[in-house]
C-alpha cells in the first residue's frame, strides 16, 4: 500500500498492489511482503526522454512453505524483486525465475523476504546497485544503469565469469549445503562496506544466517559471512564475478589470525589473502547459534548479534529465554575489536538482556560513540574521525 499524507488529518489511499495470479498484473510472485520497501531514485528513458523518477525497491517477501523446509526447496512465491513508481505504483522492472518479468533469472527460485540493500555509489542521488539475499542461501548483486530503458534498466553480475550475461547469473555468493544442516538461509538485509584489503580497495559484503521461522531449532549449522569484491563500481551494467562459495572463504572461526604463534599468524593471513572474504561458524555443532538481525559495519569494525535457544526439551510450561550475544569483529580479518589491542579480547559477549537480540545500532553521544543492541549499551564504539555536527528542525 501507499498513503498519501500530505494533508494528514485526511489521508488517502495512493495505491496498492495485490500479489498473486490473480492480483495485480506483474505481480504474481508477490508472497507475504516482509520487505519494506527502499525508497530511491533513478532515471528510466522511454526511448526517446530520460526521466528522474521516484521509486520504491523491494523484494517479493516470503513463502510460509519455508515454515516446514527441512532441505533446500523451491518457493512458489516471494522469489521476485521489484521497481515500482513511488507516486502511481506503476510496474518499472521486475525479476523472477517464473511468470513474465522484465528479466528472467532460472536461479532466482527462493523467497526473499528481507529488504534489499539499495547503494548510491558514486553520490549522484541516484541508485546504482542492489543487493539481497534469499531463502536458498543465495546473494544476488545488480546494477542499475541509469538513463536506459525498462529492458536495459538493471543488469545482473556474471556470476559464471565467462563475460556474457545468461539467465542463471546474478547470485554474487551461493553457500547452502546439503541437509538440514546446510540449509542456511538469508533472511535479512545484506552490510555493505568499502575497505582496503591487502592494498586495494574491496567491497565487503556482509551477512549471517539463521532460521528465523524456528529460532529454537538447532539443526542447521549457521554461519556469518563477510564477502570480498574488488568489482567495486561498474559503469558499464556488466562484470564478470564467479559466483563466491564457502570453499573460496577464509575461515575466521578460530581466530588465529589473533590467537595464535607468530608463524601461524602468517600462514592464516596468507590464506585470508588469498581467499574472496571469511566466515565464522556459529556456536558449536548442536548449540542452535544463529544470526535474526542484520549486522553493522561502522569505521572499519562490524557489530552482529547471534542467538542461540538453549535446553529447548525443558518444560514445555516454562519460557526458553535462550542467549543472545554481540560480536565486535575487524572487518578485514575478523579478529576482536579491541581499544587496547588486547590479544585475549573476546569477538563476543552475552547481551545484558535475554530472548532475540535485535540488530545493533550506533548512538552517537556528546564525546563519544556507542553501540546499542536494544537498550543494551554497553559495548563502546570507535570514535567518528569528526565530530558530529547537531542539526536541528521544527515541526509545525
Amino acid at each position: 500500500y501507499a498513503l498519501n499524507v500530505t494533508d494528514r488529518s485526511n489521508p488517502t489511499l495512493l495505491w496498492q498492489i495485490k500479489g498473486g495470479p490473480t492480483g495485480t498484473t506483474g505481480f504474481e510472485r508477490l508472497g507475504q511482503t516482509w520487505s519494506v520497501p527502499v525508497p530511491t531514485k533513478i532515471k528510466v528513458s522511454n526511448g526517446t526522454t530520460v526521466t528522474t523518477r521516484n521509486v520504491v525497491i523491494f523484494a517479493g517477501g516470503y513463502d510460509p512453505a519455508q515454515d516446514a523446509a527441512t532441505t533446500r526447496t523451491t518457493d512458489s512465491m516471494g522469489n521476485a524483486l521489484y521497481i515500482v513508481d513511488a507516486s502511481t505504483g506503476e510496474l518499472i522492472w521486475s525479476a523472477s525465475s517464473t511468470g513474465s518479468p522484465t528479466k528472467t533469472l532460472s536461479s532466482m527460485q527462493y523467497g526473499m523476504p528481507a529488504s534489499p540493500r539499495v547503494i548510491d555509489f558514486n553520490g549522484d542521488d541516484l541508485a546504482d546497485q542492489i543487493f539481497i539475499g534469499d531463502m536458498g542461501g543465495q546473494l544476488w548483486r545488480f546494477y542499475i544503469n541509469n538513463g536506459s530503458t525498462a529492458a536495459n534498466l538493471v543488469s545482473q553480475v556474471d556470476s559464471n565469469g565467462n563475460g556474457t550475461l545468461e539467465s542463471t547469473d546474478g547470485v554474487f555468493a551461493t553457500i547452502g549445503g546439503s541437509g538440514e544442516a546446510g540449509l542456511r538461509r538469508f533472511y535479512h538485509s545484506p552490510d555493505a562496506a568499502l575497505t582496503r584489503h591487502d592494498g586495494k580497495i574491496q567491497l565487503a559484503v556482509s551477512i549471517g544466517s539463521g532460521h528465523r521461522g524456528h529460532p529454537l531449532s538447532v539443526a542447521t549449522a549457521d554461519r556469518f559471512y563477510s564477502f570480498r569484491s574488488t568489482q567495486v563500481y561498474n559503469p558499464n551494467g556488466t562484470a564478470a564475478h564467479t559466483a563466491i562459495v564457502e570453499a573460496n572463504l577464509y575461515d575466521a572461526t578460530a581466530n588465529t589470525i589473533q590467537t595464535g604463534t607468530v608463524s601461524e599468524k602468517a600462514a592464516e593471513l596468507a590464506s585470508l589473502n588469498a581467499a574472496k572474504g571469511w566466515m565464522i561458524r556459529l556456536g558449536s555443532a548442536t548449540s542452535g547459534e544463529k544470526a535474526l538481525a542484520e549486522s553493522l559495519t561502522y569505521a572499519g569494525i562490524t557489530f552482529f548479534t547471534t542467538y542461540a535457544p538453549g535446553d529447548v526439551s525443558a518444560s514445555p510450561c516454562q519460557a526458553v529465554p535462550g542467549e543472545g550475544r554481540v560480536y565486535a569483529v575487524n572487518l578485514t580479518d575478523a579478529t576482536a575489536y579491541s581499544t587496547t589491542n588486547d590479544p585475549a579480547a573476546s569477538r563476543s559477549r552475552v547481551t545484558a538482556t535475554v530472548g532475540i537480540p535485535p540488530r545493533p545500532v550506533i548512538v552517537h553521544l556528546k564525546d563519544k560513540s556507542t553501540v546499542c543492541i536494544g537498550t543494551d549499551c554497553k559495548s563502546p564504539a570507535p570514535k567518528l574521525d569528526t565530530t558530529p555536527i547537531p542539526t536541528y528542525w521544527i515541526d509545525k
